[in-house]
């Protein structure tokens, strides 16, 4: 299993891989919403890099960082695989999926940086 510093790592280079992606095709994309009643892309980014801080904290053994009085009284461990990790990848996500729907020429492996279809390649 990965560690958290590692996981958090790998998963942030590729948010600001998506996020030059993003500003090189049309920076009025990070300012798009999913839904009129979720966060706009960027916001979405800002949460999901905020989780990394969040989660990090209890398991250096030191008070959460919270920006909104939101801090729960789960142990460190059960907070970054119960709620942080979670949490991070739903915005992430999002982050993904906004800019797919604004037609941002993305795939998989910008998501996760592992995935690698042939060019042209698509799903029947």
């Amino acid at each position: 299993m990965p560690t958290p510093p590692r996981l958090f790592l790998h998963y942030l280079a590729r948010l600001k891989a998506l996020l030059a992606l993003i500003d090189d095709v049309d920076s009025a994309v990070l300012v798009q919403r999913l839904h009129p009643e979720m966060a706009p892309l960027l916001q979405q980014a800002s949460s999901a890099i905020g989780f990394t801080l969040r989660a990090s904290c209890p398991l250096a053994g030191r008070a959460i960082v919270s920006f909104a009085g939101d801090a729960l009284p789960l142990a460190g461990g059960d907070y970054y695989l119960l709620y942080a990790v979670p949490n991070f990848f739903f915005h992430l996500t999002m982050v993904y999926a906004i800019a797919r729907q604004a037609g941002v020429p993305i795939g998989k492996a910008d998501f996760d940086g592992f995935h690698a279809y042939p060019p042209g390649f698509r799903f029947p």
